[in-house]
């Protein structure tokens, strides 16, 4: 978890050598600004043939298709779109092929994000690049997060995954992904 405007790095225990105070580590404003430029990066790539949603208020299903020749697959949400499915509360899957990351770049968020990710989506990663202010509800939200802009809260809700924000305030909890290494 990196929380870019108090430059502080807080990780389980995969990470080493972040931090201005760890020898030879590799200053925090550094790791933000690397952070910064991917998700702009990946904010502005075009969507990938296969990637896809459905689904309605009670849930929603993303598919990944088959990805780029590198495996990343691309779904680029509208605003309407983003508002309609993460202020639903409905229940969020994902079919992801093998070998295949997919990334929902998200344009525009709701005020308050309430769908819920009830499984752990290890190849997932929701992409908030513009956003400046996340909220998230009281529901499970586990797959990995890059909003390097955003002042990030969740009071009760919490996630497993990878998170990336500029300020972190009112956390549930953050858990790593589970793994099978």
């Amino acid at each position: 978890l990196l929380d870019a405007r108090r430059g502080e790095a807080w990780f389980s225990r995969f990470a080493e050598g972040v931090g201005a105070d760890v020898p030879g580590g590799v200053p925090v404003t550094d790791m933000a600004n690397l952070f910064t430029g991917l998700s702009s990066t990946l904010g502005g790539m075009a969507g990938t043939a296969g990637a896809a949603f459905s689904g309605d208020m009670n849930g929603w299903t993303f598919t990944s298709g088959a990805g780029d020749a590198d495996g990343l697959a691309i779904l680029n949400l509208s605003a309407v779109d983003a508002n309609s499915i993460l202020s639903s509360n409905g229940l969020m899957e994902f079919d992801v092929d093998a070998g295949v990351t997919l990334v929902i770049n998200v344009e525009t968020a709701p005020a308050n994000v309430s769908a819920k990710v009830n499984v752990d989506a290890e190849s997932v990663l929701f992409n908030f690049h513009a956003a400046t202010s996340l909220v998230f509800g009281s529901q499970a939200f586990n797959t990995s997060l890059l909003a390097p802009l955003a002042d990030f809260s969740s009071p009760s809700g919490g996630t497993r995954g990878s998170m990336v924000v500029g300020s972190l305030a009112d956390m549930a909890g953050v858990r790593a992904q589970r793994s099978s290494c």
